[in-house]
């Protein structure tokens, strides 16, 4: 199909409450996490696309969370940033996708914040946090062994994370929408469009200055920008 124009394939409906928030797809395998407002619903789940007009999940798991906000897969396993503050990274074997349990779980040290996003690279899983006001938000854990995740280094950079990711994501996103004015501007109304917050919206619009900085999140998107 043309890019510019997506069309709808296919969905699925993961049940009554729950919410999607993070997906991965590997060999048409969707890894998808999710949030609900009770904690004795599922979390995580594994959905077969091959038929992408006509996906079905193959099967979910309820980790006694609120939920997950977000995935990264890499090799058997699955990450998956917690909401749980008191075990932020979980990690899945997924080694048979109809059949995944829980491989490990980890406390980020002196953080009790939701874990927001998750990137793997190279046997290290980089994790941000929400604004910890004192401490660090931003971690790297060596996953080599996923079995046995173990912190090797954090920084404390005063904002959150998740909005600096979506921020930098997004900050362009107005070069691929047709219309009139700047890139900048396009992108803000497509944003506003669909009802994105008000914080990642602001990264993208103060991203060149045209309006004033209003956050630290702003001002580290401007400077990823710059560099």
């Amino acid at each position: 199909g043309n890019w510019q124009y997506p069309q709808s394939l296919g969905s699925i409906n993961l049940g009554t409450g729950l919410s999607g928030t993070d997906l991965d797809v590997k060999n048409k395998i969707v890894y998808m996490t999710a949030e609900h407002a009770q904690t004795d619903k599922p979390d995580f789940f594994v959905i077969d696309a091959t038929n992408g007009s006509s996906p079905n999940i193959l099967t979910s798991l309820d980790i006694g969370s609120a939920g997950l906000n977000a995935v990264d897969t890499a090799g058997n396993y699955a990450y998956a940033a917690n909401k749980n503050g008191l075990a932020q990274l979980k990690v899945f074997d997924v080694t048979n996708p109809s059949s995944i349990s829980v491989a490990s779980t980890l406390a980020l040290t002196s953080n009790t914040r939701a874990a927001m996003s998750i990137f793997y690279f190279l046997a290290k899983i980089y994790i941000g946090t929400r604004n910890n006001g004192i401490g660090a938000e931003f971690y790297i854990v060596d996953v080599a062994n996923p079995l046995n995740p173990t912190i090797i280094g954090s920084k404390e950079i005063g904002a959150d994370v998740n909005i600096v990711r979506l921020g930098c994501l997004f900050h362009d996103i107005g070069k691929v929408v047709e219309g009139e004015g700047s890139h900048v501007k396009l992108g803000v109304d497509l944003l506003k469009k669909y009802n994105f917050p008000e914080p990642i919206i602001n990264a993208v619009w103060e991203h060149h200055e045209d309006k004033p900085f209003s956050s630290v999140e702003s001002i580290i998107v401007h400077l990823a920008d710059a560099i």
